[in-house]
């Protein structure tokens, strides 16, 4: 399964890791913040930042969830499973989006 990374922090750059090369995938802490790193032979690869445990480990469930469904890819830094985009704040109704919902109904 190919993962998208969720970057570290605002300086870091996105990559494409396939887990299929990888050995096994590790939580580790380094001072406040959390990694999950995916093991590549010898080197270890972060591949996503959290701030809590708690957090991490929700990261790292949606990957084990991913390679349980046999999902193809896997976009780190999107909306994780269960959320909706209705759950997050909504924008305001536009005029045009006010006329579409009353054709519709």
């Amino acid at each position: 399964m190919w993962i998208y990374t969720k970057p570290r922090s605002e300086h870091d750059s996105r990559f494409l890791l396939n887990l299929d090369h990888c050995s096994r995938i590790n939580i580790s802490q380094l001072g406040e913040r959390w990694f999950i790193e995916a093991m590549l032979e010898s080197e270890s690869i972060p591949v996503a930042a959290a701030g809590s445990q708690e957090e991490a480990t929700a990261l790292l469930k949606q990957v084990f969830d991913g390679l349980k469904a046999g999902e193809k890819a896997l976009d780190l830094d999107a909306l994780p499973r269960g959320e909706s985009e209705e759950e997050q704040e909504t924008p305001p109704a536009t005029p045009l989006s006010e006329a579409v919902a009353a054709q519709q109904t």
